[in-house]
This record gives structure tokens, sequence and C-alpha cells, in this order.
């Protein structure tokens, strides 16, 4: 998701990948120079940044030293963890601030973003164009209006994708009703009482988006193939979280049973792709089974290309369980996430 952020802010996330990747707690000016392509100013810019950022982040002092031999002293930086990093630039964006008012359709008119955020009218509409830019490489786009367009299931994985970077420590950005809701879901679905604290956000902001875009009136119109069979055929253990799930969702839908049948499923499978439901082939449906079972077959085929000889079924199955919420998301998403933009060429 870092392709989001503005140029200014992704600069300082440049310099703190060159830093976790150095082999000490010193790096060189050249070695910043020649990895970046930046000038010896641009570089003590961009340090002045990252030893702001690592203040505000820490309320301590950064250390960084540039020496009369351009050493630079990284000891206290590499300290800095990738998801924090990122939340805080999250919280810091411009284009992250007017991407989430979109989400919540808070505004329509530039006018009332550059009121919002103190800013002129032509710098949020070339916000706007550039935000277009980037987003034309998801098939999605903002209108005249502020409104997203595009396929919905490709807007709520992209939207869980920003809220889930920007508030890694909990602070959930939605109202009272939809934390409720949210915080239920996850108890429904969640696999063990003992479920890692990243998995219960995951879950509760997976479930938070779908219900603001719901909400707004946006539903499933597409054609997806369903990967779970009819509730009847399903598991016990699936069964009752459909009903667990239908006794939450369902007044969302007052006379649109077949909308609101669409819908719950794709919150059992959305949440199905992160891993967290034990998966059983008693659940997916004839033609998922069979893709699983192509999956598997060919890497079963590539191991013994590699390693000259066939795999163990252990090992196999391991493999299996492993990548299971990988591949089903790339099965029914079409894509592992919206971690990075789609190159075309």
């Amino acid at each position: 998701m870092e392709w989001v952020l503005e140029k200014q802010l992704q600069q300082p996330l440049q310099l703190f990948k060159i830093i976790w990747k150095a082999d000490n707690t010193y790096i060189g000016l050249n070695d910043v120079m020649s990895q970046t392509g930046w000038t010896p100013y641009m570089v003590n810019r961009v340090l002045t940044d990252v030893s702001d950022i690592y203040h505000s982040m820490t309320a301590l002092y950064s250390g960084v030293l540039l020496s009369e031999g351009s050493i630079l002293n990284i000891a206290n930086l590499i300290k800095v963890q990738y998801t924090d990093l990122m939340a805080y630039l999250f919280k810091r964006s411009l284009a992250v601030s007017i991407l989430i008012d979109i989400f919540f359709e808070r505004v329509t008119l530039n006018e009332g973003i550059a009121q919002r955020y103190e800013s002129s009218k032509n710098t949020i509409r070339q916000m706007k164009n550039d935000l277009n830019r980037k987003l034309e490489t998801i098939g999605l786009s903002i209108s005249k209006d502020y409104k997203i367009v595009g396929n919905e299931r490709t807007i709520r994985l992209f939207f869980f994708n920003i809220f889930y970077t920007s508030y890694v420590d909990d602070q959930f950005p939605f109202n009272s009703l939809v934390r409720q809701q949210a915080i239920q879901v996850e108890l429904i679905l969640r696999r063990t009482a003992n479920t890692q604290l990243t998995m219960k956000h995951a879950i509760r902001y997976a479930y938070a988006v779908w219900c603001v875009r719901v909400s707004h009136g946006h539903y499933l119109t597409e054609n997806i193939q369903d990967p779970l069979k009819p509730e009847d055929m399903l598991s016990s253990m699936m069964q009752k979280r459909l009903r667990l799930l239908d006794n939450i969702i369902a007044p969302m839908f007052p006379a649109k049973p077949a909308i609101k049948n669409m819908e719950l499923r794709s919150v059992l499978a959305a949440i199905y792709a992160f891993g967290e439901i034990d998966h059983s082939a008693e659940d997916l449906t004839p033609v998922m089974t069979a893709k699983f079972d192509e999956i598997k077959l060919a890497i079963a085929n590539a191991y013994v290309k590699t390693f000259h000889r066939a795999i163990q079924p252990r090992i196999l199955e391991k493999l299996e369980k492993v990548l299971f919420p990988l591949h089903f998301r790339l099965l029914y998403f079409g894509t592992s996430g919206i971690g990075q933009p789609i190159n075309k060429q």
C-alpha cells in the first residue's frame, strides 16, 4: 500500500528500507546516494524527515550523525518497525485522509475537501488526479462527485488495506454501532479465544468496511462464483456461523433476501480468506475443490523439478495448509491483496 502515499512520504520510507537492510549500525552517505539516486542535499533533507519521524514516534532523538567521513549512525533507526512506520505515515498522508473521506462519503466537492484540510482547491484537484492515476492500476477511480467507482470486491479489499494499515494500533475509526457489530462478528468467526490480536483486528476491519459500503447502498453486482456450498450442505460449524452472522446483518436488508444472502456469504468468504476459519473440503464447492487440487498437483510437480525427488505427503499437507489463505484469496478475489498496483507492461 506504499504506492498510495505522496512522494514526500515515500522518500523517508525508502530511506528506512535501506537502513533496515544494513549489516551494521552505520551506513555511508555514498551508499544511500547510489541506491536512491539522490544528491547529498536530498539525502540530508530526507534524513531530517526521518529523524523527525523517529522523534514523533518515540519521543526520543534518533542520534543520526553525519560525520566528516559521511557515515550515518543508524543504531536507533533500525529499531523502528515497518507496521508502526506505515501507520504513522498513513495517518499523516493527505492522500489517505482524502480516500477515507471518500470512503465515508463525507464530501462531494473540491471546495469541501479544501476547506476541511485548509488547503487550496487546486492542491486538492491535483491530489485527486494523482490518486486517480494510481487507482487506475487496480481498476478503480474517483468520480466527479467524489465517489469511489469500480469492482465492489476490489473497493472493499482496497479500503480494508487502508484502514488495517492506518489503524494497526486499534484506534477503530468507525461509529459505536459498527464497532459493536464488528466485535460480535470477530467472536463468531475467530478460531479460538487465543486468536492473535492482529487477526482480531483484521476480522473487525473487514466487517466494518463491508458494513459501511452496504449501508451506503453499494452491493456486490458482478457475477461471483461462490466458493462455498449451499447452506444445507455446509458443515454444522459453518451453518452455525452463517446463522449467527444472519442475525447481525439481516436488519440491513429489509425486503432484499437475495442481496442479503449474497452479501452474507461474501462476509463469510472474506473471513475464510484470512485463514482464521479452519478450511475443510466439505465446505468448498466441487469447482473450488478441483482448483485447489490443481494447485496441490502444481506444488508437487514443482518440488520434483527443484529437488529431483517426490515430496513427502506430510510436507505437502503442511504446505497446503500454510498456503491455503493465499490460494483462496487468489481464487476468490483474483489477487493476493492490494499491496502493489498492477504492472500493465
